[in-house]
């Protein structure tokens, strides 16, 4: 009798850790299969989650990717981004945070930074530097407070994100995102509205999608992430993504799947037609497009995300000798597309034609002076 009694007492317990878990109410997923198309659409393999917080609903595609943990790489960011904000590494995010000096596997990351722009441009020696500076047993003991993936750090305070052992699925980026949407992380109010702030790419006044993307290269094939929220209507809607990445082109394939993806489930609008011919994959010739905005163009805000809030008008035009360009007042914008993001970078037009180069598909407009500027970004 006795040994028919304690397998059930553990199943009981086990039982009860599950009802515990964060993911206890993603075990009734809904398979998006047409999910699929779009995956195969853009070159990819990989998952996608979505959740409805609102109606507690969370559709993926290829549910047993959802569920498997992966280094989250540079995903890592919003929390440490929190922490560090938290228990006062960093004061606020107007203090500059040294990179460290020496080579840096990207020019951009190459001096010393505020967070809003680390973030932005995915800043791997500073927030190396954030992490020491939160020391190793602070880092474990809210990485655990946020039951953040498998909740370990090892030994190495500044990989353990980057090489592991940290691991995080989709599933779980997804439910940490939400809590942290809605200020529900046991952290203070200011500290997630300050990362909230910093993780802003796209502002409307139909909706606001905040991302971070991650590229984890301690695996073969890489993994590559992006993951985020939606603010629509009053509700909260967190995704994830996560693909292989066989070869270099396959990075800059993230954000437009999510997009697609996003689209699709109606989180977010589907783009103009001009916006949309500006971003199609073709050996054709592409076509121009020009925007009027309300304020003039400022060079220090050049490599910002475009907010549609801030473009009146989007024009496809037939394509001339001219390279794809925005109008703002009396100033030409040259467009680029970057390999690794779908944020559109604004150049000044120089007074020389700009080359034009092609990468995944995709042709860019570059000033000559940039094509060494600006290598593929992993991250």
């Amino acid at each position: 009798m006795r040994l028919s009694i304690r397998p059930l007492s553990l199943l009981a317990r086990a039982a009860m850790v599950l009802a515990l878990s964060p993911l206890s109410h993603a075990t009734g997923l809904i398979e998006r299969p047409g999910w699929g198309a779009l995956f195969e659409r853009h070159g990819l393999h990989g998952t996608f989650v979505l959740y409805d917080v609102a109606a507690e609903r969370t559709y993926v595609w290829n549910a047993g990717r959802a569920r498997t943990r992966y280094t989250p790489a540079s995903t890592y960011k919003i929390p440490n981004s929190l922490i560090a904000l938290e228990t006062g590494a960093v004061k606020d995010l107007d203090e500059v945070i040294p990179y460290g000096g020496g080579p840096t596997f990207l020019p951009q990351w190459a001096h010393d930074m505020a967070l809003p722009e680390a973030i932005r441009v995915s800043n791997v020696p500073v927030y190396q530097q954030v992490a020491r500076r939160i020391g190793h047993a602070r880092m474990n003991f809210w990485v655990q407070r946020l039951g953040y993936g498998n909740q370990r750090i090892g030994h190495v305070i500044d990989q353990f994100w980057l090489q592991g052992p940290l691991a995080i699925s989709a599933l779980e980026q997804t439910r940490f995102l939400a809590r942290l949407a809605q200020g529900h992380l046991p952290l203070s109010v200011r500290s997630q509205a300050l990362v909230q702030q910093i993780t802003v790419q796209e502002s409307n006044p139909g909706y606001t999608l905040h991302a971070k993307t991650g590229w984890a290269t301690d695996r073969q094939p890489h993994l590559g992430w992006w993951v985020g929220w939606v603010l629509r209507g009053g509700k909260v809607y967190s995704f994830a993504l996560n693909v292989d990445l066989v070869n270099e082109t396959d990075g800059a394939q993230r954000i437009p799947l999510g997009r697609a993806l996003l689209q699709d489930a109606g989180v977010i609008p589907h783009p103009p037609a001009a916006y949309t011919a500006l971003h199609r994959c073709t050996c054709g010739p592409q076509p121009r497009a020009r925007a009027a905005r309300r304020t003039p163009y400022n060079a220090s805000t050049s490599n910002r995300p475009l907010h549609s809030s801030r473009v009146l008008a989007l024009v496809s035009q037939p394509h001339s000798a001219a390279q794809p360009s925005y109008r703002a007042g009396k100033q030409a914008i040259s467009v680029t597309i970057r390999p690794s993001s779908s944020r559109l970078s604004t150049a000044a037009a120089s007074g020389s034609r700009p080359r034009r180069t092609r990468h995944a598909g995709v042709t860019r407009a570059r000033p000559a002076a940039w094509l060494k500027a600006a290598p593929s970004i992993r991250t």
